[in-house]
This record gives structure tokens, sequence and C-alpha cells, in this order.
């Protein structure tokens, strides 16, 4: 198991790939599971964060029609949070943010493999938005960022977003 990312990307757009169907691709750069406590879930969950996006901007080479480099030596400045598990506080957010993870990966299945209508993919999507807020505000919490804080990061990564539709 490892993660993918595109090598240009406007966000971070990691993803798990538990087949191994993807590691021949040229254009991306893939991170290996080398035996380490978390669960790559965790790290999922974490890379695709808001809070590491609004970081990456800072770390990463900013191209052109603001898409960003994402190459080892940029994703590996990439604070990464490491559990402790001995800390109860830190294990709960750990394991909620695995279980949203575990439940985003099977809408996103869904999504791209089901024969669903597109109203109810309309519907997992949603759901899985709503995942992603979750996920967004456990990692706050894990990394100790408060509210201020977040406010300012949403806010610029808001205006990012409207800056990045009208192009």
């Amino acid at each position: 198991c490892y993660y993918l990312l595109n090598n240009l990307a406007s966000n971070n757009r990691f993803a798990l790939d538990t087949k191994n169907k993807y590691s021949g691709l040229t254009d991306t750069t893939v991170l290996y599971d080398n035996g380490q406590e978390e669960d790559l879930k965790y790290f999922l969950a974490i890379l695709n964060s808001e809070l590491l996006t609004f970081r990456f901007r800072y770390i990463g080479k900013l191209k052109s029609n603001n898409i960003y480099e994402y190459f080892w030596n940029s994703i590996s400045k990439i604070p990464i949070k490491r559990i402790d598990f001995s800390n109860t506080d830190e294990k709960i957010i750990y394991n909620a943010l695995i279980e949203n993870t575990t439940i985003q990966i099977d809408y996103s299945d869904k999504i791209l493999n089901g024969n669903l209508s597109s109203n109810d993919k309309n519907i997992l999507k949603e759901q899985s938005d709503l995942l992603q807020k979750e996920i967004d505000n456990l990692v706050y919490q894990l990394y100790r960022i408060d509210g201020t804080v977040v406010k300012i990061i949403q806010n610029e990564l808001k205006t990012y977003r409207r800056v990045n539709q009208a192009t």
C-alpha cells in the first residue's frame, strides 16, 4: 500500500492505492508504507486536510494558474504529526480520522465503481464533503490550531478557490 499524488495539482490530492494498480505511472509521487505504527488512512486524512493543503502553499513551488509542483523534496517538508498512542486525546482523534477516512474511501469507491444514479452519486458526494469537514476539524484539533487561526486558513483557502475557479 502507498500514496499517490499527481506531480502537478491545485491542492493536496493524495490517494491510497491498496491494490497496487498505479505504481507505474510517471506523473505521480509515491510514498510507501514503511511499517509505521499509524495506519495509512491516518496519513491520507491529514495530507488531504485543509490545514496541510494551506501549509503546502508555503512549501511547494507555484507553477502557473495556481498549480503547484508536488515532488518528493517539497512533500517531505510537510509537517506530519505523529501520534502519541499513550495520549488518550490523540488516540481518540486518530481513531475518528481512520473511521471517517474509511467511510470516505467507501463512498469514493461507490461513486467511481458503483452502478448508481446521478442523484445517488450526488448524495454520496455531499456526505463525503461533510466527512471532509469533520476530518478537517479533527486535524485542526490534533495540531492544536485555535479558532482564530482556523478562520484565517479557511478564508485564505476560500479566496484561493474563488480565484482558481475564475481562471
